[in-house]
């Protein structure tokens, strides 16, 4: 096992953003399982929070849920920043990741149904058994195709002029995101829009030297994407309840994982350059920390979590008076399983991982991960 001290190199300023982007995704799912009692027989403590409401909690906890939705492109923009001066692929990491999701998949499946003596739904159980397949962790496939591919796009990047780098990144931005976003246009998806900020990140760190090391601007887009986090739920808050015609909108309308918030992708922007510019620090337990966090993904995003254990949780803390203030309820139960869950990949990590890494992630790399390489270093000779 890897000790400590090999995660001194990282800068630490990155690492922890990675970490706290991990943390708001678990808040999240934490709050998307609030109106939500597909799986369970009990539904006392089921909340519709976006629906509109003279109440602020509503907005508040809508906003929370956004927080998952900014994690995710904190988390891309912190990884791709480095991808972009790859040019190879760690296949064996790949092999890795997916047999991770796999493991820990079946290990909650198997333990849950004993547990429960049988009483899982079966097709969720099925599911469970294929998770690549049923787009159970889409997040982690969309990031594991980007990193596949990440030389072939810094081959297609380093060949644009800076003038065609801007117009491509703009005019797609502006298409696939922005407008994608407002009108929810639906040719956009997932990895059309990583692809899309992929360029765009590597055109700032390219050409965008004095944006980069901008104080003022970056605090003046942390400004402009948190106004803009804020003001579209309320927005939608104030129509849905003072025009009849509104009543029916969500306050989750622009929510969706095929789109993302230019808002958000703006407050990252910021949030990353101002840690960017810091003096970097290298501090192993961070950098450890930080290099868990897939794991704490696949670990609390798995379905036995998401749609029995934080429903269970959700019924106690109903029945235990603790809906009092939602939001703060929310944040804190977040916390506790995003800290769970950190502990628990750092058991694995340190056990079953180990057994995979040494034995089954070479063998599986050896039948098709060579392969891969040779037609990825193919693509790489056209450039």
């Amino acid at each position: 096992m890897k000790g400590l001290k090999h995660y001194e190199s990282r800068n630490s300023n990155i690492e922890l953003l990675k970490i706290i982007a991990m943390c708001a995704i678990v808040i999240c799912h934490v709050v998307a399982e609030l109106p939500n009692s597909s799986y369970v027989e009990f539904d006392d403590y089921v909340f519709k929070y976006y629906v509109p409401s003279q109440s602020l909690s509503n907005v508040g906890l809508t906003i929370i849920h956004q927080l998952g939705f900014w994690g995710n492109t904190l988390f891309f923009i912190c990884s791709s920043w480095f991808l972009i001066n790859s040019n190879k692929t760690n296949y064996r990491k790949i092999v890795s990741i997916l047999l991770d999701i796999e493991i820990i998949s079946i290990l909650f499946l198997v333990s849950y149904f004993l547990l429960s003596k049988g009483k899982m739904n079966l097709v969720l159980g099925f599911k469970m058994l294929f998770p690549h397949s049923f787009r159970l962790f889409w997040y982690l496939t969309s990031y594991v195709i980007i990193y596949m591919v990440h030389p072939v796009l810094n081959a297609v990047i380093s060949s644009m002029p800076k003038r065609n780098h801007l117009i491509v990144s703009l005019c797609s931005c502006l298409v696939f995101i922005v407008y994608n976003y407002f009108i929810q246009w639906y040719f956009g998806s997932v990895l059309i829009s990583w692809i899309i900020l992929y360029f765009f990140v590597a055109y700032i760190k390219k050409y965008m030297t004095d944006f980069q090391k901008s104080r003022k601007a970056n605090i003046l887009c942390c400004i402009i994407g948190l106004l803009g986090i804020v003001a579209i739920p309320l927005g939608i808050n104030f129509l849905g309840t003072t025009f009849e015609r509104f009543s029916q909108f969500s306050l989750q309308h622009f929510d969706d994982i095929s789109r993302w918030n230019p808002f958000h992708i703006i407050l990252c922007f910021g949030i990353f350059n101002l840690a960017n510019q810091r003096e970097p620090r290298h501090v192993s337990l961070i950098n450890y920390l930080a290099s868990l966090s897939l794991l704490c993904f696949v670990i609390h995003s798995n379905r036995v979590v998401r749609c029995y254990i934080i429903p269970f949780i959700w019924e106690q803390l109903y029945l235990n008076g603790f809906y009092n203030n939602l939001i703060l309820t929310s944040i804190s139960f977040g916390t506790f399983l995003f800290i769970v869950s950190l502990a628990i990949a750092c058991i694995y990590n340190c056990t079953i991982r180990q057994i995979t890494d040494q034995y089954l992630t070479p063998t599986i790399y050896a039948g098709g991960g060579k392969l891969f390489n040779r037609i990825i270093e193919k693509l790489m000779m056209l450039h």
